[in-house]
């Protein structure tokens, strides 16, 4: 991932005969057997949005919101997409949104979750691992409809259907990180 960046080009540069890829890592230069792998979390974000931004109107929502994890690149390429898709659809829903410095934090993503319900939030959607999966869980559960982010949720976190408010996850934002 991004934040170890700095540990696999070392590992790169101490093992020049094993090949190494980083996801969601850049480089401008590095070793021949260190390449970075990148999405653009900036355009499934939006479309992601515009999922969001449609059911909110459906519902007569003025609301969305999204529990991000670590203000990261790849992080932030979500939020950006996910809010420009919602201004896109219609500029008068309210996208709310917060990182949290952490991305194994479940109970912090669902109190973030929470705290935008009570402000109205009709759709959460959850980009920062676990962190945001602990909010669409928390949100799901007080019917309150939610979108997943890097795995397909439904079949992870909500256990293919088993976990009480799985029929709210209107979609997942997968990356394709195994086909990267």
């Amino acid at each position: 991932g991004f934040l170890i960046a700095d540990a696999t080009n070392a590992a790169a540069e101490a093992n020049p005969d094993v090949y190494f890829i980083g996801i969601d890592q850049f480089l401008t230069e590095g070793p021949t057997n260190y390449v970075g792998v990148q999405f653009r979390e900036d355009q499934s974000g939006f479309l992601a949005a515009v999922l969001a931004a449609l059911v909110a109107d459906s519902i007569e929502s003025d609301t969305v919101a999204g529990v991000y994890g670590i203000d990261i690149p790849p992080v932030t390429k979500f939020r950006n997409g996910f809010e420009q898709g919602v201004a896109y659809i219609n500029p008068d829903i309210t996208a709310l949104g917060v990182y949290i410095d952490d991305f194994v934090a479940p109970d912090r993503g669902a109190s973030a979750a929470e705290q935008f319900i009570g402000e109205g939030a009709s759709v959460i959607f959850g980009a920062g691992g676990p962190t945001g999966t602990g909010g669409i869980l928390a949100a799901a559960q007080q019917d309150v409809f939610v979108i997943g982010v890097d795995q397909d949720e439904w079949v992870t976190s909500f256990g293919g259907g088993e976990t009480p408010g799985s029929e709210l996850i209107i979609s997942s934002d997968v990356k394709d990180v195994d086909e990267g």
